[in-house]
């Protein structure tokens, strides 16, 4: 498939030990199928310089928002400490225990198009993306 076939859904996150090494440990247990793509990549060559990022890209079929949605909530839910807010914003307090380790996406069978994923609430964890129709990403 050509890039002109795909759509992209995009991740950008901070880099720290075992993050890279974690999520692709999720990807290999993931069914991600075919016609679709997990891509991990670093936009640094130094691995845990204090500005390097981990991408993350879901490459599917074009039209097929469904399906990134739904490998993008599999990858959060597996990997949630990754995005887990840690200390309060307003006070910079260490979070209430209650509210960690709760998945980002408890039941994401309801979430079916990129649209319900932007406006899914997440308040536990930061999680940002794009999303990019018919274009390289």
């Amino acid at each position: 498939m050509s890039y002109q076939d795909e759509d992209c859904l995009f991740c950008i996150i901070p880099n720290a030990p075992g993050r890279y090494d974690k999520m692709c440990e999720v990807r290999k247990q993931i069914t991600i199928g075919n016609k679709n793509q997990m891509v991990f990549s670093y936009n640094s060559l130094e691995d845990y310089s204090p500005k390097s990022r981990i991408h993350i890209r879901i490459l599917v079929p074009k039209g097929d928002g469904k399906t990134a949605a739904k490998l993008f909530m599999k990858l959060v839910n597996c990997c949630e400490d990754i995005f887990r807010i840690k200390t309060n914003t307003e006070d910079n307090t260490p979070m209430k225990w209650s509210n960690l380790f709760k998945k980002p996406y408890p039941d994401y069978s309801n979430i079916n198009t990129i649209d319900e994923l932007i406006n899914f609430p997440t308040p536990d964890h930061y999680i940002k993306f794009y999303w990019s129709e018919h274009d390289i990403c």
